[in-house]
């Protein structure tokens, strides 16, 4: 359903800025993610961050569970209201996700990203999401969430904050688990994929293969962290932003 908010809110206070960076975030977050991030970016940027029902303030919208149908109303959404040079940046899930929307926007003949920045995700044709994650009992599926890191096992264990954060997990998760990758021409946008130089979850080779995804040019960035690059290497991160939206 449909509400009229926007899937992409500002988070910066001053948004009619020259280029926008639309950022979208891990399984289960919110537009929250890139409060820093958006901060460390320089007075010609505004990044957005992505604001789907079910979390902040679209919590009280059933989130959405169907991975096509969340690329559509993304790419709706751009074709709708980006009047700009634009970048899109993915945070582990929200990478496969960024990849997919900016694959539409091409399809659809909309204005194509300035580039494309992945991070801390392995190539699409090399994925593979969790197929049964979110039919897990929630016990399991915690233990499960708190193996792989990015939760706080002291909130975790508060049942006010499982009750909150599960819903918008389980659906992302439903819908990463749908997730079948199709052979399509590459884009012609560059591309930057972002891994960190200690994530032992992740093989860079995996990250590496990102290239086959372009023909707009290729680059690999390793920075000082392990998987969770936002919150050990944000600066980083900025930083690689930040030339992508001056090129």
């Amino acid at each position: 359903m449909e509400t009229g908010k926007p899937w992409f809110v500002p988070m910066v206070e001053d948004p009619d800025r020259p280029m926008w960076v639309l950022a979208l975030p891990q399984a289960g977050a919110g537009c929250a993610t890139f409060a820093d991030l958006a901060a460390g970016l320089g007075p010609h940027v505004a990044l957005f961050g992505m604001n789907a029902p079910g979390r902040q303030a679209r919590l009280a919208e059933p989130p959405v569970t169907e991975l096509d149908q969340l690329v559509e109303r993304l790419t709706d959404w751009i074709e709708s209201t980006v009047d700009r040079p634009y970048a899109m940046f993915g945070y582990c899930s929200g990478a496969l996700l960024a990849f997919l929307t900016a694959r539409r926007v091409a399809e659809r003949g909309l204005p194509r990203p300035r580039s494309v920045i992945v991070c801390s995700y392995p190539a699409p044709q090399l994925a593979e999401p969790a197929t049964t994650l979110h039919t897990l009992p929630a016990d399991v599926f915690w233990h499960e969430l708190l193996r792989h890191g990015g939760f706080a096992a002291e909130l975790v264990a508060e049942p006010e904050y499982r009750a909150l954060f599960e819903p918008a997990l389980r659906a992302d998760y439903q819908a990463l688990a749908s997730f079948r990758y199709r052979a399509a021409p590459p884009l012609d946008v560059p591309v930057v994929a972002v891994t960190g130089e200690y994530d032992r979850d992740l093989d860079p080779n995996l990250v590496a293969a990102w290239e086959a995804q372009t023909t707009g040019g290729f680059r690999l960035e390793t920075v000082p962290s392990g998987h969770w690059v936002m919150a050990e290497a944000g600066a980083e991160v900025s930083r690689i932003l930040e030339s992508e939206c001056d090129s």
